[in-house]
């Protein structure tokens, strides 16, 4: 991760290399029928990034993820913890869409992987026991 910041060493960044990425019940349910229907679109937001791999693409995602967590926090009581997380985040993500417009960065394997395994890791580890699941 060439993201120095909290989001990239936060123990929900740890790597998920062996999960295969895709949106399953199984693995990514959270008996939150909009919550799963938003972490779909968050999954086929990056696919089109992987394959896109450009700084619009990336923008499409970070609109994506500010309204899911915009609306995972009208929808629920978030412990100031998850809340921070979103927060970090954002901001991380922000800056590097800034670099990526610049020129200055590219949506590269590291950060493809980044957003992956982050997008993974959030959901497990924090929207899943959140939503009781």
């Amino acid at each position: 991760c060439d993201w120095s910041s909290d989001v990239c060493s936060s123990d929900l960044t740890t790597t998920m290399s062996g999960q295969e990425f895709k949106w399953t019940a199984e693995v990514f349910g959270t008996n939150n029928a909009h919550m799963d229907e938003e972490h779909q679109g968050l999954f086929t937001a990056i696919d089109a990034l992987d394959v896109a791999r450009s700084a619009e693409s990336f923008e499409a995602l970070a609109g994506l993820v500010i309204t899911h967590f915009a609306d995972e926090e009208k929808e629920m009581t978030l412990p100031e913890e998850h809340l921070k997380i979103h927060k970090d985040f954002l901001e991380v993500a922000t800056a590097k869409l800034g670099e990526l417009k610049a020129g200055t960065a590219t949506v590269d394997d590291g950060l493809m992987t980044f957003v992956k395994d982050w997008l993974m890791n959030h959901i497990i580890s924090g929207d899943r026991p959140t939503y009781g699941q």
